[in-house]
């Protein structure tokens, strides 16, 4: 059984509490059981067949001690919140949601660009309904392969005080979330 009590710098719970903390979504996609203390947002997310969902801090015992003589109902919740995540809470979904929020939601339209041949000359040519690219791109020799950690080493050699324009910024963060996709496989 794993207790998730979101942080409260006062008394009891968050009476005002609407964030759900990351080691929820964690929790459930390593396929635990979890009781939780409720949280506005919640709902939206999971529910109580999901996991033990808490008002106030006099529930925690109780249900802790209901729980540890349930295994089969707690797998079958623990079940049903993994799924739950796996199917509309990861990180690849988190990205859908967040490319989509800044209009490169179908298909992504710089990862379309740099598939294929990645040769500069090709990247300048397969630019043509992102010109922003082109001259981040005619930077490189035009025969040398030019990959997303290229460019964005690129742009951040610019220096920490630099303007960026919406596509560096984008460059960026896709460069990020490649470091960090490949830090979790």
């Amino acid at each position: 059984v794993n207790i998730n009590l979101h942080s409260y710098t006062g008394d009891g719970f968050d009476p005002e509490g609407d964030g759900v903390n990351p080691r929820t979504f964690e929790i459930a996609s390593c396929g635990a059981f979890q009781v939780v203390d409720t949280r506005t947002l919640l709902p939206a997310l999971f529910d109580e067949s999901m996991m033990a969902i808490i008002n106030n801090p006099d529930q925690l015992i109780p249900i802790v001690q209901t729980y540890l003589h349930e295994p089969a109902r707690r797998a079958a919740m623990a079940a049903l919140s993994r799924k739950r995540v796996l199917e509309a809470h990861t990180y690849s979904h988190r990205m859908r949601t967040f490319l989509g929020a800044v209009g490169m939601a179908s298909p992504d339209r710089l990862g379309a660009i740099l598939q294929g041949d990645r040769h500069a000359e090709s990247l300048v040519a397969r630019s043509g309904t992102t010109p922003e690219l082109i001259p981040m791109l005619k930077q490189f020799p035009q025969t040398e392969r030019v990959e997303l950690v290229d460019v964005a080493k690129s742009i951040r050699n610019k220096g920490p005080e630099a303007r960026l324009n919406r596509e560096e910024l984008l460059i960026l963060m896709m460069d990020e979330y490649r470091q960090e996709k490949r830090d979790f496989l």
